[in-house]
């Protein structure tokens, strides 16, 4: 003999069904809310980062993108950055202020001169005039000059040591690492995303 239970005039399972569609639910939306907050909290940080690292404009600031996809019963945040115009390989410009590295020459890297002829970026083969190469005997240091003007265009260095200046991982760490308190504030809000 079967035993069926009965609350409020319904069979249980039908009314325990309903309710669980509705927790269901209610937890999609909370997750949905959770990674909406997360991803706008990492792209918030990330430009505030991007921004206090010094000569980084908005270009640099807006490369970076925070995207939600879902499906297969996950939703996934990807930060990704896009190519800025004007930055060959933009994310190996990234990577580099993000982990701090060494940029070797091949055989030099020309450095523009402040307030000289050459923009910052700039290549000397795109400057449009013939430069001179000279090493100083005393110092060692090594310029492009402009015959024309006798100023120097352009300062050579062997290698570059470049800081880390972004923390794009700590800051997806550190919000990955609240993410029950983002889940609760939104569960607890119940308010639909």
């Amino acid at each position: 003999m079967p035993l069926r239970l009965y609350y409020d005039g319904k069979q249980a399972s039908d009314t325990l069904t309903a309710s669980m569609g509705s927790l269901k639910a209610r937890m999609l939306d909370a997750m949905r809310q959770t990674a909406t907050a997360m991803a706008r909290d990492i792209h918030e940080r990330a430009k505030a980062d991007i921004a206090a690292a010094g000569a980084f404009g908005s270009a640099w600031q807006n490369a970076v993108t925070v995207n939600i996809t879902e499906g297969g019963a996950n939703i996934k945040l990807a930060v990704t950055i896009s190519a800025i115009e004007n930055v060959p390989n933009t994310l190996g410009a990234f990577n580099i202020f993000e982990y701090g590295g060494v940029i070797v020459g091949k055989p030099m890297l020309w450095i523009p001169i402040p307030g000289g002829e050459a923009e910052q970026g700039q290549r000397a083969a795109d400057l449009g005039i013939n430069l001179i190469r000279v090493t100083s005997k005393t110092t060692g240091n090594t310029v492009l000059l402009d015959p024309e003007s006798d100023r120097a265009v352009y300062f050579g260095e062997s290698s570059v040591t470049i800081p880390q200046k972004f923390h794009l991982r700590e800051i997806i760490a550190d919000v990955g690492a609240h993410f029950q308190d983002y889940y609760t504030q939104a569960y607890s809000s119940g308010k639909p995303g």
